[in-house]
Order: C-alpha cells, then structure tokens, then sequence
C-alpha cells in the first residue's frame, strides 16, 4: 500500500461510509462499479489505515511534508546550508527537512527499499509461525517430524539470510558512523555484504559494522547450511525409520492375526488406514503411514519442497520490493500533481485559475491516485498474501479450504 496520510483519510471516510451504511446497501441490487468496493469494504478500511500509518513513517500528506514535531534541521543564515541538530533526532517517521532536499530521491528510495524488505521478512516469518500453528492442530501421528525438521529449519535458514539483513538494517539507521571513533564517513552497503557473506565467507567484512562480525558470518553461514542438512538427509532419514517400523507394525499385526484367526478383521486407524477428514490432508505429503508408500516419492517430493523453498526465500524476499515501488511511484505522482496544479497557479497568483486548478487536481487524485492506484496497490498487496505469503503454510492437499466469514460463525446451521 501507499503511504500518504491525506489519501489514506479519504480512502479511510469511502471505506466507514461503506461499513455504515452496510445492511442498506447489502439488502440493494447494486452496480458493479458499487459492488466491487462493497465487497472489499474491510479490505479497503485496512488498506486505509495502513496508508494512514506508512504516510506518517513517511511523513506525507498530498505529497507534502508534516512538521509535527519540529524538524531536527536549521539553518545559521540565509548563505549558510541546513545543519543538524546532533542533540535529538526526529521521534517518529521522517524529517520533513528530507522533502526538497537536493538527495531527497536517493534518501527516500533508500529508506523505502530497507522498509519493504523488513515487511516482508515480517510477514513471511508469520507464515511459517503458522505452518507451525497448522501441525500442532491436526493432531497427525508425525506432526512433530514436520516440526522439528520443517518448520524449525524454515526458520533457521531464514532468519540466518534475511533476518541478519534486517538486524543490519536496523543497526546502520541506529549508529552515527561519521562519529564514531575512528569515523566512518562511508558505512558498507547491506546487500553485498550479505552476498559476499557466502562467496567469500573467508574475508572480512571491510570495514567491520561491529566486532566479531566476521565470526558471526561464519556462524550464521554454518546455521543455514545445517537448515538445509536437517530438512533433507536428516528428516529423509527420520522419515525412513518411521517408515520401516510402521512396516514391522503391519507384518506383527498381520502375523497375530493369522494366529487368532482374525484375519478378515478391517484395518484400525493404527495401521495405516486414511480418514478422509484429517489424515488425507498433510502438507508436505509425507504420511509414512500408508504400507504401499514408495519411499523414492517421499525423498523427491521433499528435494523439490526445499529446493523450492530455498529458491523462494530469495524470489518472495526479492518480490516485496514492489511495495518500494508502489510507494515511490505514488508519492512522484502525487508531488508532480500538487506543483503542476496547485502550487503552480499559487505562486502566479491569480485567483479563478486557482480554483479551477484545484478543481482539476481534486479529479486526477481522486481518478488516479485514489482510485486506479489504489486498485494497483490492492492487486500487488493481494499477491503478496497468495503467494509470497501462503506457501509458507497453505497447501491445497486434502482439507478443503474455509475462508473467514461472518455468516458461518454467526450461523453456523
């Protein structure tokens, strides 16, 4: 989504309008200009206060910087540049003394970039937090294999890559590199480090962000190796023994079976039967539990899930720039509306022309940044859930999906 607090109200008052006014209009045959947004009302309303919430990270409003606390920024005289006042830093979002500044794109784009990634990261996390939460309640016989050699390593090798990328996010906007003793004028850019972090794992980091840098490195290089290990030869092993035993099960079954005479007794649930209300579902297809698996499939189904995996965790990190350039991409448009029709007649002052100028700039936000990238923002956000997001826990393999609804809580029959 966007970040701008003035859009973000607007679309904020469209989508309470549609909340309120919920039981009339829903008891309506509407158009499908109406109904689209009708249907997306609670999607629009968080749409709109996330643009609220980036829009004062940002500190924007119609493209236009908010100084709500005082800008850190001052300046001696008319002759001398802005200086910074090194005592206090601005306490939420962006100093408006950013917005104009000669490197104000390179800035923002910088800090855009840096935000969408820890969103992601963030997000992706919670999706194998969940994968967790799913095979804690489906209760299956090997539910904890899936743990402890899935969701574990997932974890693991993410967090070793990418959640290191946003720690050293988070520790260059903290530090003051050009005081510290010996200064820093230049601190490394994140990406080629993390790069070279697994290219060149033997030489140092230059220069050092903090001490036992290097040493980390190694460590953290060595944790997503061992990720990879446990989700392949280790859990293929794990899943071989399980397998094996559940064949001695059956064949000791089977033998007291035909001791007791009881051989024409139906399989139990214990020895590999599949109820088709839980165990069909698995999420990685790995149930041991069948006694005519072939366990070559298990061993390439698992392969491809980690390549797939592995792949991803750089693909969807990769993908949630789009976030950077739905902002970017925004906020230009909506700076080139504001000078062009606003800002412009202003400075010529000539008064009908302002009013008809504001008029057109109401339409082309309304028309362009309210409605068609709004839509945009909505489309690439919903991408983001399906697949960036969802694969992560989310596989159609047995038990069909519910989605969320009010009228199956509230009515249940």
């Amino acid at each position: 989504m966007f970040g701008d607090v003035g859009h973000g109200i607007f679309m904020l008052i469209f989508a309470l309008i549609l909340i309120i006014k919920e039981k009339q209009l829903g008891s309506q045959k509407l158009n499908e200009i109406i109904a689209m947004p009708f249907g997306g009302r609670y999607v629009l309303f968080l749409m709109a206060l996330f643009a609220i919430y980036a829009g004062f990270i940002y500190n924007e409003c119609f493209s236009l910087p908010m100084d709500i606390f005082g800008t850190t920024w001052s300046q001696a005289n008319e002759t001398s540049g802005l200086m910074p006042d090194l005592s206090r830093t601005y306490p939420f979002g962006i100093d408006p003394a950013w917005k104009g500044a000669p490197n104000e794109l390179d800035f923002y784009n910088s800090f855009k970039m840096k935000l969408s990634i820890i969103f992601g990261i963030t997000q992706m996390s919670v999706g194998i937090f969940i994968s967790f939460a799913n095979a804690m309640a489906m209760k299956r016989p090997h539910s904890l294999v899936n743990i402890w050699f899935n969701v574990v390593p997932q974890i693991m090798f993410l967090w070793s890559i990418f959640g290191y990328m946003c720690f050293l996010i988070f520790y260059k906007w903290y530090i003051d590199w050009p005081h510290l003793p010996p200064p820093i004028p230049n601190p490394p850019f994140i990406l080629p480090l993390i790069i070279n972090m697994f290219l060149q794992p033997s030489t140092p980091p230059d220069p050092l962000m903090f001490p036992g840098q290097h040493s980390l490195h190694y460590f953290l290089v060595l944790v997503a190796l061992a990720a990879i290990i446990i989700m392949l030869p280790v859990k293929l092993g794990v899943l071989k023994y399980l397998h094996n035993k559940q064949h001695q099960h059956i064949g000791h079954g089977k033998q007291h079976d035909e001791h007791s005479g009881s051989g024409s007794a139906p399989p139990s649930p214990a020895v590999g039967h599949h109820h088709h209300d839980h165990d069909d579902f698995d999420d990685e297809a790995l149930d041991v539990s069948h006694g005519d698996l072939e366990f070559g499939e298990v061993a390439i189904h698992q392969v491809i899930h980690v390549i797939e995996f592995i792949l991803g965790a750089i693909s969807n990190t990769a993908s949630y720039l789009r976030l950077w350039a739905l902002s970017l991409a925004h906020s230009e448009l909506s700076t080139v509306f504001w000078d062009r029709l606003v800002a412009g007649p202003v400075k010529d002052g000539s008064v009908p022309m302002i009013f008809v100028f504001w008029s057109v700039w109401f339409a082309g936000t309304f028309a362009v940044l309210l409605v068609m990238e709004s839509l945009s923002a909505f489309l690439h956000a919903l991408r983001l859930h399906w697949v960036e997001f969802q694969n992560k826990f989310y596989v159609g393999d047995g038990v069909k999906f519910t989605p969320f609804d009010y009228k199956k809580i509230l009515n249940p029959d």
